[in-house]
């Protein structure tokens, strides 16, 4: 998969948090059956996973890397790490995820997590 470089704040026009929130659709979809895409350490997609399923492979440490794991929904673009989605690690894919301010960037897809 190519990775590209996230964009510095202000080379692109971005959408708040709230307002990605509000233009979202669960079309329907409990929390717990959302389909789930996750990359492993060598950048290849899995998936898709419900929610549910997700949430006991992460309290069992299926993951390493942990708050890193880099996730997606299917009409995501990209993929973007737990710990934006989920700032309490507890609750992740168990409540809906938290939208970070993520800078709108078209064709970009797996942008390196910010550091």
């Amino acid at each position: 998969m190519q990775r590209n470089v996230m964009p510095t704040r202000g080379e692109y026009p971005g959408q708040s948090g709230a307002q990605a929130a509000s233009s979202i659709e669960d079309h329907g979809r409990r929390i717990a059956n959302l389909p789930w895409l996750y990359l492993d350490n060598n950048n290849n997609e899995f998936g898709p996973v419900p929610g549910r399923l997700m949430s006991e492979w992460l309290a069992a440490g299926r993951f390493p890397v942990g708050a890193e794991l880099r996730v997606r929904l299917p009409e995501w673009e990209r993929h973007l790490p737990l710990i934006q989605l989920f700032p309490d690690m507890n609750q992740a894919f168990q409540v809906p995820p938290s939208w970070p301010d993520v800078p709108i960037v078209l064709g970009l897809t797996h942008p390196e997590p910010a550091r």
